[in-house]
């Protein structure tokens, strides 16, 4: 059995990249797993600080926000989803304000399994992929294990109906 935790950054709740990622979930559940949502909007994140605290104090950051538990959840999963909408060819500020923060733990995140879900009203989500894959490169030991592109995507809940919901299904089955 994996941990599983999947952090959706969309300011939107139910978005379609929050239903790729519970698609996502879904098949990962169902395949045994553990699973876990982080919907950034649901907490208090501050920006990174760049004040390397973090690296004096063992990843934990100077920050008392809602940040330090779920990098504790980050650090005990074995495969973490990064679910995003596309915003002007790039993931959301939000996603890059949690990636940023993770800064924190960079030294001790290690055999993790990512997985990157982008969703658009357009077809272009190759940015936004490389934005995600900027995210994981500093890592040793992780990988780059899959991408589910929720092209064409702009009205509330067409992701059930794309065929990205069941390419997010099989993936979680299978991670």
């Amino acid at each position: 059995m994996k941990k599983v935790v999947a952090v959706v950054t969309s300011p939107r709740k139910n978005s379609n990249s929050e239903i790729l990622a519970d698609a996502f979930l879904k098949g990962a559940g169902e395949a045994g797993n553990e699973t876990e949502k982080i919907r950034f909007s649901d907490h208090n994140i501050g920006f990174c600080l760049a004040c390397n605290w973090c690296r004096s104090h063992d990843g934990v950051c100077v920050q008392r926000d809602d940040m330090n538990p779920l990098l504790l959840k980050l650090l005990e999963a074995d495969v973490i989803v990064l679910a995003s909408p596309v915003y002007k060819s790039c993931v959301s500020g939000q996603l890059k304000t949690f990636a940023d923060r993770m800064y924190a733990i960079n030294p001790k995140l290690t055999g993790v399994d990512f997985y990157f879900i982008a969703s658009a009203g357009s077809a272009d989500l190759d940015g936004a992929m490389r934005d995600m894959e900027g995210i994981i490169h500093i890592y040793k030991n992780v990988r780059n294990a899959g991408r589910i592109y929720g092209r064409g995507l702009s009205g509330p809940g067409e992701a059930f109906d794309s065929p990205a919901y069941e390419e997010a299904y099989q993936m979680g089955k299978g991670c």
